[in-house]
């Protein structure tokens, strides 16, 4: 399962991350974004929620039985194996992590998922990747810039990285330019305040825009 998971990743090239979007909101998210071409969806554990384990499961499960195989769901900031235990149990995909952990990582690999650590610095993308990390999300990259991005690749380019935080459709290209294999889109396809305005038409043409763009960098 894993393999197919990764070739779509890697085909599809944008996840969306979904943070503190729950019920009616989160189904019309995606179901706006799947219109418009976007099939990998990561909902995110909420750890200032007593009830994230649940929440987040139920969500995953919700998702995964309303559109089934059209979409991919994973699960985000993954902070322990008991929290991506549970998004594995939900039918959860690939687990992404802020972080290295490298029991997470180890656990993600047991189970045939797909491991998405959150590394920053050479030392601990090596540790990520030796671990058995499938990608390595590089995060944040609005911290980082794009010479930082440039010169961090450059000797590390045998390992393939997802370019997070700050991606929009004004800078997609450019991460992609620099060889990043993907990207995880938060803000932009999924603004919480265009959701609770009810929104979905904007956030769906962003999605068909940004679609576009990774069709003709495929091309």
């Amino acid at each position: 399962m894993a393999q197919t998971i990764k070739e779509a990743i890697l085909r599809d090239k944008l996840i969306v991350i979904m943070r503190g979007i729950f019920g009616e909101n989160a189904l019309k998210l995606v179901d706006a974004l799947h219109e418009n071409g976007i099939n990998l969806f990561q909902v995110t554990f909420p750890q200032s929620d007593p009830a994230a384990l649940e929440k987040t499961s139920e969500l995953i499960e919700q998702l995964t039985k309303e559109f089934g195989s059209a979409v991919c769901m994973g699960a985000g900031t993954v902070l322990s194996v008991q929290q991506a235990n549970c998004a594995f149990q939900a039918g959860a995909k690939y687990i992404i992590s802020p972080n290295v952990d490298e029991r997470v990582i180890h656990f993600t690999k047991q189970v045939d998922l797909v491991s998405i650590p959150g590394a920053y610095t050479p030392s601990e993308i090596m540790t990520a990747y030796n671990a058995g990390a499938d990608f390595i999300k590089l995060f944040p990259i609005n911290a980082m810039g794009f010479s930082y991005i440039k010169d961090i690749s450059a000797p590390l380019s045998h390992i393939p990285f997802i370019a997070t935080g700050g991606v929009k459709e004004d800078n997609l290209c450019e991460c992609l330019d620099l060889g990043m294999v993907g990207a995880g889109i938060s803000s932009w396809l999924a603004d919480r305040k265009l959701i609770g305005e009810g929104q979905f038409n904007i956030l769906g043409e962003r999605a068909a825009r940004m679609v576009k763009m990774i069709q003709e960098h495929n091309a």
